[in-house]
């Protein structure tokens, strides 16, 4: 979430944008920081009266396990020469650690396939007995009926 506050004499329409900045460290101890565009649902914001400070509510999605930050700054027209003449800038949070999730809950693969290839088997084994029946049935009932013509 984000705190915002108008302190003019005129309602406002404000937005803001983030960027994250996530830091790795590779497998010599150095640390990279990389900063690229938040994933904070678009472009965050709304009208805030005069005098009053609103609290406005967003998610931030990570793509990437590691330490972050977010920093924010509301959105200025590009006609202004100094960005800050509003009361701009930009404020940063504190550093979260991204993780990877762990899915406990999933089936492991190789149980799965094993029993997919006892259930194969076991169709297998009980189609070839049917026809082996089919078969021996299929003699019997020829030499049946051989035996009736004989007589």
């Amino acid at each position: 979430h984000a705190r915002m506050a108008n302190r003019g004499t005129a309602s406002a329409l404000l937005y803001f944008t983030c960027d994250t900045t996530v830091a790795s460290i590779d497998e010599d101890g150095n640390v990279t920081e990389t900063v690229a565009a938040a994933d904070i649902g678009g472009y965050q914001g709304g009208r805030i009266e005069a005098g009053e400070s609103v609290e406005m509510q967003f998610g931030w999605r990570g793509s990437e396990a590691g330490q972050a930050s977010l920093t924010c700054r509301i959105l200025t027209p590009t006609q202004l020469v100094d960005e800050n003449a509003f009361g701009g800038g930009s404020m940063t949070t504190g550093v979260m650690t991204w993780t990877e999730p762990v899915d406990e809950d999933s089936l492991p693969m190789l149980p799965l396939l094993a029993a997919l290839v006892v259930a194969m088997v076991i169709a297998g084994a009980s189609m070839l007995r049917r026809a082996s029946d089919a078969i021996v049935e299929t003699e019997e009932e020829i030499l049946s009926y051989s035996r009736d013509e004989d007589a």
